[in-house]
């Protein structure tokens, strides 16, 4: 009688342990051990990896250690453009980067227009600035990017100079980073920074690149630039008044005190 089959039952096979769910190190192609490691740090703490914010209650794990879209998309930016140097200078944790729309630069025509009517109205400049502007519709001035290039090149194509509100700068960090994106830039002369006023005065050669290229790059990284709001302070003559006054009652006290010394 043939013996029953002998039943025998494998043993499972070893299935390779699933990495933890977590989306791949953006901008990153190949990832060092430091990376990795500062990816897994900043997870550990609940802590985004750009910014140093809390992740948030709405933070999933597919997200990685981002609180955002923004900060994932400037981390990219920073590694691929190599400036990660800008995590080496960053001051504790700093505000989340917004999404910006994009922006026309709509503004810098008119200013550009502007400046550069202004520095054709000189006696050099008039008769330039004259056979550039072009008509508009109607018998009017023409504007827009046009008239800004037509201003420009009767301004001589000099350096521009420009006083521009900017927002979104909290550090050391975002000082160095807008100064290297315009030292890239083969317009860029000079560049000043004023974080705690949120001004910039900058330096341009329009006959070597295009500005607008340059406020688009800082766009990308979550900083905006605009036209200057602040208007001077009026002078007043008020506190000129008050020494005057001061100073006249001062002499009169000195006076009675001679009297006293001279009986």
């Amino acid at each position: 009688m043939p013996s029953a089959p002998e039943h025998r039952e494998d043993a499972p096979s070893a299935q390779p342990t699933a990495a933890p769910a977590a989306c791949a190190l953006p901008g990153l192609a190949t990832p060092n051990e430091e990376q990795r490691a500062a990816w897994m740090a900043a997870l550990a703490v609940h802590r985004c990896i750009h910014c140093a914010g809390d992740l948030g209650k709405g933070w999933r794990t597919e997200d990685g250690p981002f609180c955002c879209r923004g900060c994932r998309a400037v981390y990219e930016l920073l590694h691929g453009e190599g400036l990660t140097r800008y995590y080496d200078l960053r001051q504790g944790p700093q505000a989340p980067v917004p999404t910006l729309r994009p922006d026309s630069f709509a503004w810098l025509d008119r200013l550009l227009a502007e400046e550069g009517e202004r520095a054709a109205a000189g006696p050099a400049g008039q008769a330039a600035a004259t056979a550039t502007a072009e008509p508009a519709p109607g018998g009017g001035r023409a504007s827009g990017p046009a008239a800004a290039a037509g201003a420009t090149a009767a301004a001589g194509a000099d350096p521009l100079r420009l006083t521009l509100d900017i927002q979104g700068v909290h550090c050391a960090a975002c000082v160095w980073l807008l100064e290297e994106l315009f030292q890239r830039e083969p317009g860029g002369v000079e560049l000043r920074i004023n974080p705690s006023l949120g001004s910039v005065d900058l330096t341009w050669n329009p006959a070597a690149g295009e500005l607008k290229h340059y406020f688009a790059e800082v766009e990308r990284f979550g900083y905006r630039l605009g036209p200057s709001r602040k208007s001077p302070a009026p002078r007043s003559r008020a506190l000129l008044f008050r020494m005057a006054v001061c100073i006249a009652l001062a002499m009169n006290v000195m006076m009675f005190t001679l009297s006293l010394y001279f009986g």
